[in-house]
């Protein structure tokens, strides 16, 4: 589907089903479906300059290049039990950093954390898609942690929030 910041409105988009392809010997996957989705409707939506969203599942060197190959962008989920080349750079390298404090009217405050890096390699292979991580905590007024992702972003540029 397609949303927008500031819109109340939600387009959906035509589905590409999960199903055996003709002259296939493997069983048909989420990530295959993704990259006939690609081949069949990229181009329509590409103007309105498309953020591709998924889970940790899309989050593959073979997905993410076949967003770029569009001309679009892409933010994946990336755990840390498999992307493990990913987070030991992540890890060892110095993170740009934004912290955000705010209370909401007459209830507790949240502090936003925001972290990033930029350039990382997806996998370890020498051919390894450069990405930008980038990671979220919310914690509560105590310190506990009440929320918490890291991702790829598919622009080798900037960050763009």
């Amino acid at each position: 589907m397609i949303v927008a910041p500031g819109h109340n409105m939600v387009l959906p988009l035509m589905p590409e089903f999960i199903s055996p392809q003709d002259g296939a010997e493997k069983q048909d996957c989420e990530r295959n479906a993704v990259k006939r989705w690609l081949i069949a409707h990229s181009k329509r939506v590409r103007p309105l300059c498309p953020v591709y969203l998924g889970d940790a599942l899309f989050s593959c060197q073979s997905l993410a290049e076949a967003v770029l190959a569009t001309g679009a962008d892409f933010l994946f989920v990336c755990k840390k039990d498999g992307h493990k080349t990913l987070y030991e750079f992540v890890d060892g390298a110095p993170l740009d950093e934004h912290t955000v404090t705010g209370r909401k009217p007459g209830k507790y405050s949240l502090t936003y954390r925001y972290r990033w890096i930029e350039g990382v390699p997806l996998r370890d292979a020498k051919d390894a898609l450069a990405v930008n991580w980038l990671a979220v905590t919310i914690t509560d007024s105590q310190g506990k942690t009440t929320y918490a992702l890291g991702a790829t972003s598919g622009s080798a540029m900037a960050v763009r929030f």
